[in-house]
């Protein structure tokens, strides 16, 4: 339920919005609560094995990997779009 519904909400433009770090370890650590929460599990366990178990990675994780997607999507895009160009006049491509 939370990575189908709670972090699609807050991952929503994470292809070109930077997050600060105090927010992303405030979401990570809630994310992590929900995860011992659906597993049952103790306070004491390893941050990664909870995520590891619920296949879930880190808003991190999740934030670089949208940009990459984004930045392959612009380098295909055609020039003629906006974004391609603003892109292009910024990276000297």
């Amino acid at each position: 339920m939370w990575k189908a519904v709670v972090v699609p909400g807050l991952t929503f433009a994470n292809a070109v919005v930077c997050v600060p770090g105090d927010t992303r370890t405030a979401l990570e650590r809630s994310q992590r609560e929900v995860g011992r929460q659906a597993l049952g599990c103790h306070g004491t366990v390893a941050n990664e094995a909870v995520q590891g178990d619920l296949g879930w990675s880190s808003f991190e994780a999740r934030e670089a990997t949208s940009k990459v997607s984004y930045e392959g999507r612009l380098r295909l895009m055609d020039r003629c779009r906006w974004a391609k160009r603003l892109f292009a006049s910024y990276t000297h491509t």
